[in-house]
This record gives structure tokens, C-alpha cells and sequence, in this order.
């Protein structure tokens, strides 16, 4: 399964015709910084080649997705507001989705924060992301944050994050030219630059990491200033747990076959005297907890079973709790105790 996630840089006809071919080869494409509300579901858009999934009251995210894709729409992650010259005053969105994959739910996050958004904002957001991270075995958020990961002050900020960033190549790579003049001579002079920052990323939960096959990061159109990063996971089919039903009434239950009683005897004689002794004084142990002083009716599967006990055998059993009271107080007490409780078991 591969997941992509891609900064459109403001969303256009041409540039979503460029995203349906593209997602034949992946299944699930979260989009952000759309910067306008935009309809995906249009008749020469979407000929029922895809779903789209967003939150109506917000035109920054949203996520196209294969049609065989089992993918929920579960709501709002997170959004924050701040004052801005921008008419715009939201800072940071996210919603989530939920995907089920080989009898396993995946919860994914799909965020987009602008560069100007406060540290305190900024803060929030990773708060929401660790009490996500809780709430979700297997989770994974991304998308365009805005903080540049190779600088150390902005990744000291996600240090209580329970979760593993696992994007290292650069996502935005811009070139332009800076121009200079020189004091003396007043002679202009330009130089051509690149910035490169890492400000896409994807964090993943513990529980999901053993499942991220790779993680690729390409410039999937020209016009997007953003390179796409996409996860690939792979979850292999979940094992079934083999459940041996065993009848509680003995009588109903079957007999070992003579290989099997066979099998057992040729191991029982392999083992050595002391651990046959180990392991019938633990079986003796576990009978005497269990072994009832009166008579008595015990029912098991509907069936009513008398249990009587005889009066030599209720006689052993007084005995052997008489023994049992004084049976610390010396060796030779837990002797007698040990003798007469494995005559009651026997």
C-alpha cells in the first residue's frame, strides 16, 4: 500500500488531471495547501475514477484515493487559529482517516501548518499528535509542516513525541538568484542559489514502523515546489490463532491413539527421576487444592456427576490436614505432611 504526500500549491483543473493518472500507481494521495475550495467530483474530473474524501469547513486539505481503497473519513484532527495580516487566520489543519488493511485499521493524519504559525500553536499540534499516538496502535501523520527537520532547534521542539520521523531527504528545493553590489564600484553581480529544506514529513507509531517497506521522495510535476514523499507499507496477512476446543466432561473427551500414548511413554522415559519427581509434586500440589472433604454433585456440560468419597479416604484427608498445620514447624513435620498428602492424591 503507498501513501503519498503532496503540497499542490494551490489546486487547479490541470494540476488535478495530472493527479488522477498519477494515482493508478499509488492508493492513496493526501493533499494539502489547496488554498480554495474545489470540486473534485466534477464530471471530467472524477468519472468515478476515484474518491475524494475532506472536511467541508476547510479548503487546505483533503485526500484522493483508489476506489478499492477501504478508507473512512473519521473528522477533524486539529485546527488552530492565530492573528495574521492574512485574511486567512488558520494556522495548522488536519483531518484523519481510517484504512483497513489485512484485518488491521490504520489511522492516518493528513497536516498542514503555514510557516508563520506560533511556537505555541506549534506546540499544540505535537501535544494532539502524542495524545493521538495513544489512541492509535498503528498511526501515521504527514504532510507539510513548514519546519525545516535538518535545523536542530525546530526537531528539539518534537522531542517528547512518541513517534519516528522517516523522511531524510530534502522536500523543497528552490533556486533562485541573489544579487550583490559592490561598494566601490557599484557593479551588480548575480549569483545563482538553491535553498533545500526538509518541511514535508511523516511520523510513524512503534507498533507501524516494522511495517514501512521504504520511503521515497520524488517531484512528481514541475509545478508543484514540493517534492512528493510517499510511504510504502506492507502488512502481510494477520495469523490465525489455531483454537482446540477440549469437552469439559471427561467421559465426552477421546482417548489418546496408541501412537500418541506410545509418543508419551518413550519421552516420560528420557526424563530424568528428579524431574519425574518435580513434576508429579506439582501435579499432586495443583489435585490437593481440589480434592473436596464432603460429597457433593458437580455439574459439567449439563451433566450431573456424584462424587462421593469414602470413609477411609475422608479419614486420609483429616489426617492430612491436621499435618498440613504443623507441617513448617520442622522437616520432619513437612515429611509426614508430603507423605500423607501424596496418599490422598494417589
Amino acid at each position: 500500500m503507498k501513501i503519498t504526500f503532496q503540497n499542490v500549491r494551490s489546486i487547479n483543473d490541470e494540476k488535478t488531471k495530472f493527479l488522477v493518472k498519477t494515482l493508478k500507481d499509488y492508493d492513496l494521495l493526501c493533499l494539502s495547501e489547496l488554498n480554495k475550495v474545489y470540486d473534485f467530483n466534477k464530471p471530467n474530473i472524477n468519472d468515478n475514477e476515484f474518491q475524494y474524501h475532506t472536511d467541508l469547513t476547510t479548503s487546505r486539505i483533503g485526500v484522493m484515493a483508489c476506489n478499492t481503497l477501504k478508507l473512512k473519513f473519521m473528522g477533524i484532527g486539529i485546527s488552530l487559529t492565530q492573528e495574521r495580516v492574512q485574511v486567512d487566520k488558520s494556522v495548522i489543519q488536519s483531518n484523519i482517516y481510517k484504512i483497513i488493511e489485512n484485518k488491521r485499521s490504520i489511522y492516518i493524519e493528513n497536516v498542514y501548518c503555514v510557516p508563520d504559525a506560533s511556537n505555541e500553536n506549534i506546540s499544540k499540534l505535537i501535544e494532539h499528535l502524542v495524545t493521538q499516538s495513544k489512541k492509535y496502535k498503528y498511526y501515521l501523520v504527514g504532510g507539510d509542516f513548514n519546519i525545516n527537520w535538518k535545523e536542530f532547534k525546530n526537531r528539539k521542539l518534537f522531542d517528547n513525541l512518541p513517534l519516528s520521523q522517516i523522511v531524510k531527504e530534502y522536500t523543497r528545493v528552490q533556486k533562485y538568484n541573489k544579487t550583490t553590489i559592490d561598494k566601490t564600484t557599484k557593479i551588480k553581480t548575480i549569483q545563482p542559489r538553491v535553498s533545500k529544506s526538509l518541511i514535508d514529513l511523516v511520523f510513524v507509531s512503534t507498533a507501524l514502523k516494522p511495517f514501512v517497506r521504504g520511503v521515497v521522495v520524488d517531484l512528481l510535476l514541475d509545478k508543484f515546489d514540493h517534492k512528493s514523499v510517499t510511504v510504502d507499507l506492507d502488512f502481510p496477512e494477520a495469523k490465525r490463532s489455531r483454537v482446540i476446543r477440549v469437552p469439559l466432561n471427561p467421559l465426552q473427551r477421546k482417548s489418546p491413539t496408541e501412537e500418541q500414548s506410545e509418543k508419551i511413554k518413550n519421552e516420560l522415559k528420557d526424563l530424568k527421576p528428579s524431574s519425574l519427581d518435580s513434576f508429579f509434586g506439582g501435579v499432586r500440589s495443583i489435585l490437593d487444592k481440589f480434592i473436596p472433604t464432603n460429597p457433593r454433585n458437580t455439574s459439567i456440560n449439563k451433566t450431573i456427576f456424584r462424587t462421593p468419597l469414602p470413609k477411609e479416604v475422608v479419614v486420609e484427608v483429616k489426617k492430612k490436614k491436621k499435618l498440613s498445620k504443623c507441617s513448617r514447624s520442622s522437616k520432619n513435620n513437612w515429611k509426614q505432611y508430603k507423605l500423607q498428602r501424596n496418599k490422598v492424591t494417589d
